[in-house]
């Protein structure tokens, strides 16, 4: 999937012009990854920076309009699934058309898993555990996409 259908998928819209507190932001967390090899959208208040990390997965950042770090999404493989995420991914979505499947870092080191997938109307949002369990299970309408 490319930059720009990730950054479609999560309904932000993509942008040019970043704040510079958000900017200051990445540049200190991220400061290896050339500025063009970022894409920048923005969802709300929450600034969302897609590039390509260092072992090529697709990695997503959010930051708060005043430079906060919120999250980090780097996409894995179902293989690389703790063994109850995978577990409960095989039982309810292994047959599903699923686009982005990410391990989430939060603050306090926190770690979920993300899961969405594609039906004829919607995209599709699970929230799980490190456990499995689930957290959030939302459907955005591909009309509210555009």
């Amino acid at each position: 999937m490319t930059l720009l259908l990730s950054l479609l998928l999560t309904s932000a819209s993509l942008i040019t012009t970043v704040p510079e507190a958000v900017k200051m932001a990445f540049e200190e967390r991220y400061g290896e990854v050339a500025a063009g090899e970022v894409a920048w959208g923005v969802e709300g208040e929450t600034y969302i920076a897609s590039f390509n990390n260092v072992r090529d997965q697709l990695f997503k950042v959010y930051f708060s309009a005043d430079g906060n770090w919120l999250q980090s999404q780097a996409r894995i493989y179902p293989s690389a699934l703790p063994d109850r995420v995978y577990d409960h991914y095989e039982t309810n979505y292994f047959e599903k058309d699923v686009t982005f499947l990410a391990e989430v870092t939060l603050p306090d080191q926190l770690t979920e898993y993300r899961i969405e997938w594609e039906s004829y109307e919607a995209v599709h949002v699970v929230r799980l555990s490190i456990r499995g369990e689930l957290l959030e299970a939302k459907e955005i309408p591909f009309t509210d996409l555009w």
